[in-house]
């Protein structure tokens, strides 16, 4: 595998910007070693109403959310650990859709190589559906770093994983696939029961 980060954001979270992801806070840390990054990210000019659900799910310092620097500074301090000289390894498409909204919303240039670390999985296994790291880190008995949702934490879970599996790559594939179609028996008997409880019932 070449240079590379496991990258993690936390996005403003409103139903409405689902399409158009603001960062709130960025976490990435070095895959080969062990420098780190982290940063708050002021995602608007205007102060806005931090919604509950948000600061239920994310515990951000509001005050410090708002004093914390915009985009373009975070954007070149990015570029700045490395971006640029090695590929950028997230969990799921949506932290590269924020990265692009930022960007385009802001004005720079897309630089970076990103690489979504859960689809590499889904087709070395051929499972399609979408499997979640903390289920995964279960799986392999890797305990989940500090805080979930906050985006250092979830970068140092994402590494752990990344560099489990690459050194176990084989054994891997099958204890997930394994998994996989465990879950996926034991939902079908769990329908299977549902449908025969309906038949008796009439």
């Amino acid at each position: 595998m070449n240079k590379g980060y496991a990258l993690d954001l936390e996005m403003w979270c409103t139903k409405d910007d689902r399409d158009d992801p603001d960062i709130v806070s960025v976490g990435l840390v070095d895959l080969e070693g062990e420098s780190e990054y982290y940063t708050l990210v002021r995602p608007f000019k205007k102060k806005k109403e931090v919604p509950t659900f948000m600061k239920e799910l994310l515990n951000l310092p509001e005050e410090e959310l708002w004093n914390a620097p915009m985009f373009p500074k975070i954007y070149s301090e990015l570029i700045g650990e490395g971006a640029l000289i090695g590929d950028l390894y997230t969990w799921g498409n949506y932290d590269d859709k924020a990265l692009r909204h930022c960007c385009r919303k802001h004005g720079t240039p897309y630089m970076f190589e990103v690489k979504d670390f859960q689809q590499h999985i889904a087709k070395l296994t051929n499972i399609r559906r979408n499997l979640a790291l903390s289920d995964l880190l279960e799986l392999f008995s890797l305990k989940e770093e500090g805080t979930k949702h906050n985006a250092l934490d979830d970068a140092k879970s994402l590494k752990k994983f990344i560099l489990y599996f690459n050194a176990n790559e084989k054994d891997c594939i099958y204890a997930i696939r394994k998994k996989c179609y465990e879950t996926e028996l034991e939902q079908l008997q769990e329908r299977y029961n549902d449908v025969v409880d309906n038949v008796k019932r009439r």
